[in-house]
């Protein structure tokens, strides 16, 4: 059984980070780096060219330590007893890369060998980089006419426009319209109200959506204007956690009021769905006690 050991097995380390675009969404860098090697037997001879089945795990530590991450490449070509692979094309590189680590490497069916590599500088550059977060957006500039009718109970929305959108990875989804509310042949004297409504509907083919209590967002009036007309601006934002895959989000809205046919329509939609990584940051907690609005109390003056 041949035993192998590392002659010089870093001979290149970089970090890979292709830009791949959807057709709706910008994918995010993968945690990926390429890695190159020579492995040789017990006598720093090459070993034979063929494929080998390797596994390389990242430790915190020269020896011992944690195992933070592993992944096992079954067919990986050598050619005079060099190799190049890709880490995390089998397993993602799930690690923030913010302090240093330590590649362990096994070829079946021998143990890992002996010390582990360090890792360089390179690497590291995958803890500062910036999410890139992918973006759909769809704008409906004309009239679109929505649900002429009124909304039951419970509550059913018409889904008016749809998004679709393709997460590379889990994820939050950051919905947000924005448009007017047109009401037209409104009787004077009348009151008429709108709902409208950002919602996912991936797996829903129904026209109507139920509204959600603490998403949906009234829209209208207490009474109609003498000329039976109404121009409501309205913006709307929701925050939707993702997993990786194709998705379908809607614009819903529906109305209610005592005149029938209003005619109602929702006019310059923007419609935009922003993609962010679970990993792309942290946020604070808020303060228990916000600051006073009207600030601080003055600090007596020393005379």
């Amino acid at each position: 059984m041949l035993r192998f050991r590392r002659a010089v097995f870093l001979v290149a380390l970089s970090f890979l980070s292709p830009l791949l675009f959807a057709p709706v969404a910008h994918a995010t860098p993968p945690s990926t780096m390429s890695y190159q090697g020579r492995l040789t037997d017990g006598v720093g001879i090459n070993v034979p060219d063929g494929a080998y089945s390797v596994t390389f795990k990242l430790y915190d530590a020269s020896t011992g330590g944690a195992l933070l991450w592993t992944e096992t490449q079954p067919t990986v070509a050598v050619t005079g007893g060099l190799f190049s692979v890709v880490l995390g094309s089998v397993t993602p590189l799930a690690v923030p890369f913010d302090r240093q680590y330590w590649l362990g490497i096994a070829v079946a069916p021998d143990p890992e060998m002996a010390p582990r590599t360090p890792l360089t500088s390179v690497p590291y550059a995958m803890a500062t980089r910036t999410p890139q977060p992918g973006i759909a957006h769809l704008i409906a500039d004309s009239y679109s006419v929505i649900g002429n009718g009124n909304f039951g109970n419970p509550i059913n929305l018409f889904k008016d426009r749809t998004l679709d959108f393709t997460a590379p990875a889990d994820g939050y989804v950051v919905l947000s319209a924005t448009g007017y509310l047109t009401m037209t042949l409104v009787a004077p004297g009348t009151s008429q109200y709108g709902i409208i409504q950002l919602s996912e509907t991936t797996n829903n083919a129904a026209t109507t959506v139920p509204a959600e209590y603490g998403y949906y967002q009234w829209i209208g009036f207490q009474f109609a204007p003498n000329n039976g007309y109404w121009d409501w601006s309205f913006g709307i934002q929701r925050v939707i956690p993702v997993t990786a895959g194709a998705h379908k989000y809607s614009f819903s809205s529906a109305r209610y009021g005592a005149y029938s046919p209003t005619l109602e329509s929702i006019t310059f939609l923007s419609l935009l769905a922003t993609y962010y990584p679970a990993s792309y940051g942290t946020v604070a907690a808020a303060p228990a006690v916000l600051p006073s609005a009207t600030g601080p109390a003055p600090e007596a003056s020393a005379r």
